[in-house]
């Protein structure tokens, strides 16, 4: 029985815009920190940023993937529902990413801003997912298999 391996670039594709989000988030944030005292304002803009930025170098990256990976039509698309969602999730981790760094005891723009990217994108990632997954017209590729013999 072989089984196509093709999906198994997910895990570099999660680890990048995990990345990606954290990077963005500790620049705003280390920015928005020189002209806010506002923790949890610095950390809303912070993961609202990092979503936008997450959900277009997810139309950039899926481009760069080998043919066959990823359905044609998802490659340009990212379904409405998911950026009205973007607005939610980015509250929850620009919230999140303010009370982790109260709970550290840290105060810096750099340090909210990190936080509430990486968890804005990972509560993103986790909606694409989980929204491609459960609609099979906008879901990735499943992996084949076929018997030999």
């Amino acid at each position: 029985m072989a089984v196509d391996r093709s999906g198994g670039l997910t895990s570099i594709y999660v680890m990048l815009l995990l990345g990606l989000g954290l990077c963005v988030g500790a620049v705003v944030g280390s920015v928005l920190g020189n002209f806010f005292n506002s923790g949890l304002l610095i950390g809303v803009v912070a993961g609202l940023l990092s979503v936008i930025v997450i959900g277009q170098a997810r139309v950039v990256a899926l481009k760069f993937f080998p043919s066959g990976t990823v359905p044609d039509e998802l490659a340009d698309k990212f379904p409405r529902i998911v950026h009205i969602n973007a607005l939610f999730v980015s509250l929850l981790g620009g919230m999140a990413g303010h009370d982790v760094t109260r709970e550290i005891g840290e105060s810096s723009g750099l340090w909210i801003g990190g936080f509430s990217g990486l968890f804005a994108s990972l509560a993103m990632l986790g909606l694409m997912f989980t929204y491609f997954y459960s609609n099979a017209e906008f879901g990735p590729v499943t992996p084949t298999t076929s018997e030999d013999g």
